[in-house]
């Protein structure tokens, strides 16, 4: 396996055969960067099957392009129209499901809204700026709803698909230029039978009307006791780990590859049936950071950086995980002290 990652930690270099650098900037790759990269993995690796992680979808016209490698996704056309804010909101109003205002001109003088860069991820590319004219396609405006931030883990291959897990979504808001900034997840969180059967329609409908395959996820927000969907994530995101965790045997990077390869779901087992809560908290770095050699990580800690690397504030340091019973507090609670304890021994 080789990996083209932003931040190159050492738990994904055990893992790969090669493992590429990236950078982001403002939660996006740059574009000239990444084809530098792709250019030269495409001389060792002419016929390399390609998994899409967070960010990398806005670039897969680029990967697909690259002759010799498949593409393991929905089609490009499926993915474009996910990805562009116009067409997308288009499809929920034809298919009556429920979303936060949005406004595509000029930003709103009102406070309670927020501007979106579709092109970013982790929560990076949200904003409360109010001084920003929007051009046609570079971002929109949403208005800010207050309820609980969640989404729904899937797998799909067009005909049949499963819903996996409902998860809730950590926000830091300790950044203020980052109001929004995505934390990490509580997995197999609660939600009300009422609007479980809501979020399968929409799942449903989206299906059908994107052609989506293989892992993704929907982002919603529910409140005032109602669903509205915020977007489509058309690849594997971050919370599938947690559910393998859970259920052991179950593979979804592989469910994945089967199921955009042609294969049909009812042929694999899709095994979710412990719903305990599992949860991972991301880190980021309340200081300047440089990660000494003799750090010492705990079992728990995932995503570790290399020895030597300079951490600026604001950046991920790393992840932490917690599996806790039936108990959301007590999960937050004990993710919270793990924090706080790998921060102190970083600064020791």
């Amino acid at each position: 396996m080789v990996a083209v990652d932003a931040f190159a930690d050492i738990d994904t270099i055990a893992v790969c055969q090669e493992c590429w650098c990236v950078p982001l900037n403002s939660g996006e790759f740059e574009a000239s960067k990444l084809s530098t990269c792709l250019s030269r993995l495409k001389t060792n690796y002419s016929n390399a099957k390609i998994i899409l992680g967070a960010g990398s979808e806005h670039f897969a016209g680029l990967i697909e392009s690259i002759e010799g490698w498949t593409l393991l996704s929905s089609d490009i056309s499926t993915l474009s129209k996910v990805n562009r804010p116009k067409e997308f909101f288009r499809a929920l109003t034809d298919l009556n499901i429920p979303f936060p205002e949005i406004n595509f001109n000029i930003a709103p003088a009102a406070n309670d809204w927020l501007y979106k860069r579709p092109s970013s991820c982790g929560g990076v590319g949200i904003s409360r700026s109010n001084s920003l004219r929007i051009e046609a396609l570079s971002g929109y405006w949403q208005r800010e709803m207050v309820g609980v931030s969640m989404s729904a883990l899937c797998i799909s291959d067009q005909r049949e698909h499963v819903i996996i897990g409902i998860n809730q979504q950590y926000v830091n808001s300790n950044f203020d230029a980052l109001p929004y900034l995505y934390e990490g997840a509580l997995a197999n969180a609660f939600i009300s039978k009422e609007n479980l059967i809501k979020i399968e329609s929409y799942v449903d409908k989206l299906i059908s009307y994107f052609n989506l395959v293989g892992v993704f996820s929907m982002d919603m927000v529910v409140a005032r006791g109602e669903v509205f969907v915020i977007e489509i994530n058309p690849r594997i995101s971050a919370s599938y780990e947690l559910y393998e965790q859970l259920n052991p045997g179950l593979n979804l990077v592989d469910a994945h590859i089967r199921v955009c390869e042609g294969e049909r779901l009812s042929n694999i087992l899709i095994n979710s049936q412990n719903y305990a809560l599992y949860g991972y908290l991301i880190i980021y770095a309340d200081t300047d950071i440089e990660v000494h050699g003799d750090m010492l990580w705990p079992d728990w800690a995932k995503d570790k950086p290399e020895s030597g690397r300079l951490i600026s504030v604001g950046e991920p340091v790393c992840s932490v995980y917690v599996e806790a019973g039936n108990d959301a507090e007590s999960v937050r609670t004990l993710l919270e002290e793990r924090r706080k304890q790998i921060l102190s021994l970083l600064k020791q």
